[in-house]
């Protein structure tokens, strides 16, 4: 199976479309979830350095970084549900299991950001690892609407609007539910 998911990875890098037409056919739901998992936490201790030096926020650092792992593991699984619902709407094919598989193998560039939030701390060359974080991140999309395409069977238009769809609803649901918290505060 580790030979399988290797493979996998390399062809999400070098023929994504391809890759991703298997994913979806084959449903390696396991790891495809292992890599969410590993993309969060990896990406949770980024930003937990981040905001403790430029921020001066001092926090248990394990604390921080497991309930920024899993806030952003539990935000992956909802993003994807809601892609699935939304291409639903749009008369996708395919299934759940299908589209969780090759959008958590699309977010595999995402291991990548560690490197890049660590090359942003060293003075000199701090630009060129946010530009490596912002690449990383359009390259994850990329293969995000990619994934979304061939393991829903829609037009790279329709995936695209499905995206931009999806990031809209997600970011006013999750501006509600800040809003609805803070309410007792005001």
């Amino acid at each position: 199976m580790l030979d399988q998911v290797l493979d996998w990875l390399y062809r999400v890098l070098v023929s994504p479309a391809e890759a991703f037409r298997e994913l979806s056919g084959e449903k390696p739901v396991g790891p495809a979830v292992i890599i969410i998992l590993m993309v969060a936490a990896l990406t949770s201790v980024g930003s937990s350095t981040v905001a403790q030096e430029t921020l001066g926020i001092e926090v248990a650092r394990v604390w921080m970084v497991l309930v920024a792992a899993v806030s952003t593991f539990i935000g992956s699984l909802v993003m994807v549900a809601v892609l699935f619902a939304v291409s639903a709407l749009l008369g996708a094919s395919g299934d759940f299991a299908g589209l969780l598989s090759a959008v958590g193998f699309a977010q595999f560039p995402g291991l990548f950001n560690l490197p890049a939030d660590l090359l942003s701390r060293l003075p000199g060359v701090g630009p060129i690892g946010g530009l490596m974080s912002f690449g990383v991140g359009i390259w994850t999309l990329v293969l995000g609407v990619i994934a979304l395409r061939e393991s829903r069977g829609l037009s790279t238009g329709m995936s695209i609007v499905t995206y931009l769809v999806t990031i809209v609803a997600f970011v006013f649901v999750v501006a509600v539910a800040v809003v609805a918290a803070l309410m007792p505060m005001l």
